[in-house]
Order: C-alpha cells, then sequence, then structure tokens
C-alpha cells in the first residue's frame, strides 16, 4: 500500500515539476493560483470526516450511517464552497472551472476503505489515477501544446473516472444512501471544527499565503516562489514515511511516561529524519543555480536567490512534524489548536500588511520568521508539559 501511494505522490510530483518549467512563471503563477483556492476550499468540504470517520467505528455506528453522515456532510460544503467562488471568481473562468473540478476530488472514498480495512485496493486506485493522468498529460504534449484547460480537463477525465470506481465498488452503501438528520449534520460538523480550524491553520503557510503574494505581487511572482515551494515537498514524502516508524513508539513513551523511551524515539527520529532532510537543504543550496536551470530553466532565474532561504523550510518541515507529534501525544489538542490559530494569524495579518513593493525574498523571510517562532514557542511549552509528567 505504501509503495503503491508513494510511486503515485513520485508520479504526480515529477509531472507538477515539469508543468512548472513547460508553463513558464506567469501561467505556472496562474496554475498554483487555482491549486491554493482549490486546496483550502477541500479542507473545508472534506471537513476532516477522513480523519473522524475511523473513530465512529469503534464507537459502534453502523458503516451505513457513516457513509450517509461523511456523504452530506461533503455536500453540504460543496454546495455551500460553489456558491462562494461562483459569486467571488464569476469573471475569471478559468480560476473557478478549475476549483470546482479539483473539488470533485473532495468526494474520494479513501476514508471508507480504511475502515473497511482495504486500504490496499484505495492505494492502487490511487496510483492509477496518477499515473494515468501523468501518461494522458504527456500524451498530449507529445501531439499538441498543453494548456491549463487542457491540463484541467484530463484531471476532470480522470478523477471522474477514478470516483466511478470507488463508487462503484461501495455501490450498495449508494442505493441506501439517506441525507443525514439536521442533528446529525450539526453534531459532526460542530465535532470536526477544531481538526479543521488546525488544517486551515497550517495550510496558512503553504495555501492562503499564496493568495496573497499574488494579490499584491502579481501571478508571475506566485509562480517563482511556488516553483521553489515544490522542492520541499520532497521532503514531505519522505516524512510520510518515516512518520509511520517513530509515531507509535513516540505515542507509547509518552503515554507511559517512559523518559528513556521517549528520548530515544526523539534522538533517532532527528538522525533519521531531520539529518537527511538538513543534507537535502544543504544540497538545494549548493547547487541552486544547476537545480533551477535543469528544472524550471532562463524564466526562473529569480528562483536561484530564492533558494537559500526556500531551503530552511526542509528543517522546519521536519521539526514542526516532530513537534506536532509530541502535541498529540501529549493530548493537548486544545494548546494545540490555540497556538497554531494565533501564530497563522499573526503570518497573514504581518503578510496583508506588507506593501506591494516588497520581495519574494522578505515574503519568504516573514513566513520563516513565524515558522521558527511557532517552532521555538512549542518547544518551550512541550518541555513544560514533560516536565510536569515528569519524562
Amino acid at each position: 500500500m505504501t509503495q503503491a501511494s508513494l510511486v503515485g505522490s513520485v508520479a504526480s510530483y515529477a509531472l507538477t515539476i515539469y508543468l512548472a518549467g513547460y508553463l513558464g512563471t506567469e501561467k505556472y503563477g496562474l496554475y498554483s493560483y487555482i491549486l491554493a483556492i482549490a486546496g483550502f476550499s477541500t479542507i473545508i468540504i472534506t471537513y476532516a470526516t477522513d480523519q473522524t470517520a475511523p473513530s465512529l467505528v469503534s464507537k459502534g455506528v453502523s458503516l451505513q450511517t457513516i457513509f450517509n453522515n461523511v456523504l452530506s456532510i461533503r455536500l453540504l460544503w460543496f454546495v455551500l464552497i460553489m456558491v462562494i467562488l461562483i459569486l467571488w471568481k464569476w469573471n475569471e473562468p478559468v480560476v473557478l472551472f478549475g476549483a470546482l473540478i479539483i473539488n470533485l476530488s473532495s468526494f474520494n472514498t479513501s476514508y471508507y476503505h480504511e475502515i473497511n480495512r482495504d486500504n490496499t485496493k484505495y492505494a492502487v486506485i490511487y496510483l492509477f489515477e496518477r499515473l494515468l493522468y501523468v501518461l494522458i498529460i504527456v500524451a498530449v504534449n507529445l501531439v499538441s501544446q498543453v494548456n491549463i484547460v487542457t491540463i484541467l480537463l484530463v484531471y476532470f477525465f480522470i478523477v471522474s473516472l477514478s470516483l466511478f470506481v470507488q463508487f462503484w465498488r461501495y455501490r450498495f452503501y449508494i442505493r441506501n444512501y439517506s441525507i443525514s438528520t439536521p442533528k446529525n449534520l450539526w453534531q459532526g460538523i460542530s465535532s470536526n471544527l477544531p481538526l479543521v480550524i488546525i488544517a486551515i491553520s497550517t495550510y496558512a503557510y503553504g495555501g492562503l499565503s499564496r493568495l496573497i503574494i499574488e494579490d499584491k505581487i502579481g501571478l508571475s511572482a506566485l509562480g517563482i516562489f511556488s516553483s521553489g515551494m515544490q522542492l520541499t515537498v520532497v521532503a514531505t514524502i519522505f516524512l510520510a514515511q518515516i512518520e509511520r516508524v517513530w509515531r507509535i513508539p513516540l505515542f507509547d513513551s509518552l503515554e507511559k511516561r517512559n523518559g528513556l523511551l521517549f528520548y530515544k524515539t526523539i534522538k533517532e527520529w532527528l538522525i533519521y529524519s531531520t539529518l537527511p532532510i538538513s543534507i537535502g537543504a544543504l544540497f538545494v543550496y549548493l547547487f541552486r543555480g544547476l537545480i533551477v536551470d535543469l528544472l524550471f530553466g532562463p524564466e526562473y532565474e529569480e528562483l536561484k536567490s530564492l533558494l537559500p532561504y526556500i531551503s530552511l523550510f526542509f528543517i522546519t518541515i521536519s521539526l514542526l512534524s516532530l513537534v506536532n507529534n509530541c502535541w498529540v501525544g501529549l493530548n493537548k489538542y486544545r494548546e494545540f489548536l490555540i497556538i497554531s490559530v494565533v501564530f497563522s494569524l499573526i503570518l497573514l495579518f504581518v503578510l496583508y500588511l506588507l506593501p506591494s513593493s516588497i520581495t519574494l525574498n522578505e515574503y519568504i523571510i516573514v513566513i520563516l520568521s513565524v515558522q521558527v517562532s511557532l517552532l521555538a514557542f512549542s518547544v518551550v511549552r512541550i518541555i513544560r508539559h514533560l516536565k510536569i509528567l515528569n519524562v
């Protein structure tokens, strides 16, 4: 399952890097802008139901009820989000069309495959979805020029096909679907709200900040920034595999208040996660010119001066992942929520106040400064909790 998901992610990542160089800064900026809007609306539409659905099974809720509740919540938010997008982006049909198409992926059934202990089959579906998407884009590019509309149309075809296969597998639940009662809808919305807020606050750094950059200094600058940040996805993919290894020992050590196991796990996390990622960051810093020339081309010349700062995101991503898992292991969800929201609001407020004359370097320094501040504050608070627990 992990290998299939990893191959699918790598294929999509390679295509995104290729599109950045192929489309150029302005068009890739528009593409990134669509992804930023769709990414935010997807958080709202899915409404953390993929995270909470497995816990409902352990509480004895029937599979049909879970299916009804999740689909009802997603349909409700999908309609509301699309109404807002139509009113907001009516004069930008490509953006509106792109957001609509990408939001369709919110109706995937990954959560249902998980609660049915059928993750492997979903991983295979996801793998074929990603590979088919990449292959069609490459094939189209061989016979004609690929533009953003072409990319969106291909994505629409692939997502529609994938959803058809997924819903066909669970057609029994589709046939027996009924809209959840207002009481169940409200219960699901209210109970998932903290998780949604945390997701939005996390998205402020890589998603909402891009909307502000586009508004302040334009699509071309957004394209350059987004292409640079795509390099950090390598660290994210790597971390997704690493977390599975050390997350349970970390949680066990905190649950049992085992100081030796806790510090042993932290040490191994830093050695096998943060250290390799830091080496990767150093590689990006040293060979930034070659990386830009090979992956993106001359139109991205400005990116060479940004990569020394962007390379630092590799390290903060790794450390923030560790810190976030410590918060979860300590069961300090409320404090984690408050801290995440406060620092995200500070970031968005500062970015909003910045003048349009500011450079991309300065934008990145602001984002990094807030991330490092969040990291430092969280470490201080976690150390305090560890002392109280005598870990």
